[in-house]
């Protein structure tokens, strides 16, 4: 089984929604200026996650958060979305606790090897994706969450 894979899966059985305060107020902010070296990447890998389905056209929306493009070490371009200026103050912000690191060596006990990967990238609530990889990783001995951060220990060293 293929642990990491550089495409995108699929959650079953579980749904995420949001809910926002009475108070709030859409806020749609305009895209801000990209630089002329990165426009064809980001172009393309709006292309990209259009025809992945992730993101689809729209002609018309009250809220629009700003993006800002990030260059990864194999020089293609992340997109992600400025969330904190639009949507992220008017959420209501489900509590669940982060682990405590004396929790995460207990579950990591007895492990050799570690192996340790960002897959993720950040999430714009950290309580839900903490809740969420707890419910994935539940039950399997030598694996740790904290937020992003994925550790995966073990006895005997295996090429991965």
């Amino acid at each position: 089984m293929d642990v990491f894979k550089d495409e995108f899966g699929t959650v079953k059985g579980m749904q995420a929604s949001l809910r926002l305060k009475e108070e709030a107020v859409p806020k749609f902010f305009k895209p801000r200026p990209i630089p002329y070296a990165l426009r064809d990447k980001v172009a393309n890998g709006i292309k990209r996650l259009e025809k992945q389905g992730i993101l689809e056209k729209i002609k018309f929306s009250e809220w629009g958060a700003p993006i800002v493009p990030v260059m990864k070490p194999d020089g293609s371009v992340r997109i992600c979305g400025d969330y904190k200026v639009t949507i992220n103050s008017c959420l209501e912000v489900p509590q669940y606790p982060l682990p405590k690191a004396e929790d995460l060596f207990s579950r990591l006990n007895g492990g050799l090897y570690r192996y340790t990967r960002l897959p993720f990238g950040a999430a714009s609530s950290p309580a839900i994706f903490q809740e969420f990889m707890d419910k994935v990783l539940e039950g399997l001995d030598g694996v740790g969450c904290i937020l992003d951060d994925l550790i995966i220990t073990g006895k005997v060293m295996k090429s991965i």
